[in-house]
């Protein structure tokens, strides 16, 4: 390979990327912003690896990214407040008893209920919709006319 190869992963994931973000927001997945800012990509004359933090592993919130979370057995270490906590701060909602409050009742009804996502039994299509067959098709393309 080249390094029109190279250039070629580059953009492939640099749009990518941007697409993703975009999808995010259009999806109503995009509050803070930090799971869009985790988003990077390593490329190389012969591979492309595109990725990203916590909300992108598939074995973490990927899935909740999507289809939201079911309800659990545990606080699974106190993970899901902070979070929550900083939703709220983005969103910028407001109550009587402060924002901790809010939170900490939200995340009381997740780890009771799931989230009303996964409990419609929806998912936001985010990552398909932007790594599609075509898109990779395109890929494909771009690197056998720079061979």
């Amino acid at each position: 390979m080249s390094t029109d190869s190279l250039s070629t992963f580059e953009s492939f994931a640099t749009r990518a990327i941007s697409d993703l973000v975009d999808s995010m927001k259009q999806k109503n997945a995009y509050a803070t912003g930090k799971s869009a800012r985790s988003l990077e990509y390593e490329a190389s004359e012969t591979r492309v690896i595109i990725r990203g933090g916590g909300a992108f592993f598939a074995t973490d919130r990927l899935s909740r990214l999507e289809t939201g979370r079911g309800p659990t057995s545990n606080s699974q270490g106190g993970v899901l407040y902070p979070a929550i906590l900083e939703w709220v701060k983005a969103k910028g909602i407001a109550g009587p008893r402060g924002q901790e409050s809010i939170a900490r009742a939200i995340t009381n009804k997740i780890h009771r209920e799931g989230t009303s996502l996964w409990k419609r039994n929806e998912q936001r299509v985010i990552i398909q919709d932007v790594l599609n067959e075509d898109r990779l098709s395109g890929l494909y393309s771009n690197l056998s006319a720079s061979l």
